[in-house]
């Protein structure tokens, strides 16, 4: 008997509960709060931490991979993603070492710059 009530249970939450998380999910995408409302100096915090060479893997995931509410801080977050994933391109010492080499550098020297001179 109690299994049959778990069952309807689980079965009433799963249709009640999911209906309203998806509900949840389309508010969030539709008015834009699904990007980060990063500030300037957010920004320069992160571009600062990699030019300092305190890089690894997990800051910079949340970093890059999460989009920007701000369209010019988002083009920053970008060409950061770009940094970090293109190897290949020269911005890495290695694939498997997270710091940069002397082309990766400038590149977010160049990157701080610009935050910094922007009038966000």
């Amino acid at each position: 008997m109690w299994e049959k009530a778990k069952q309807i249970v689980t079965v009433v939450f799963v249709v009640l509960f999911f209906p309203v998380v998806l509900l949840f999910v389309l508010v969030m995408k539709l008015t834009g709060n699904d990007k980060a409302d990063l500030s300037k100096e957010e920004v320069l915090a992160y571009l600062k931490r990699m030019d300092d060479g305190e890089v690894d893997e997990y800051g910079w995931d949340d970093f890059v991979n999460v989009p920007i509410k701000n369209a010019e801080l988002d083009e920053v977050r970008e060409k950061c993603f770009e940094i970090w994933t293109e190897a290949k391109n020269g911005y890495l010492v290695s694939d498997d070492d997270y710091r940069l080499n002397e082309k990766g550098e400038e590149e977010i020297k160049r990157l701080i710059k610009r935050v910094e001179g922007s009038g966000i």
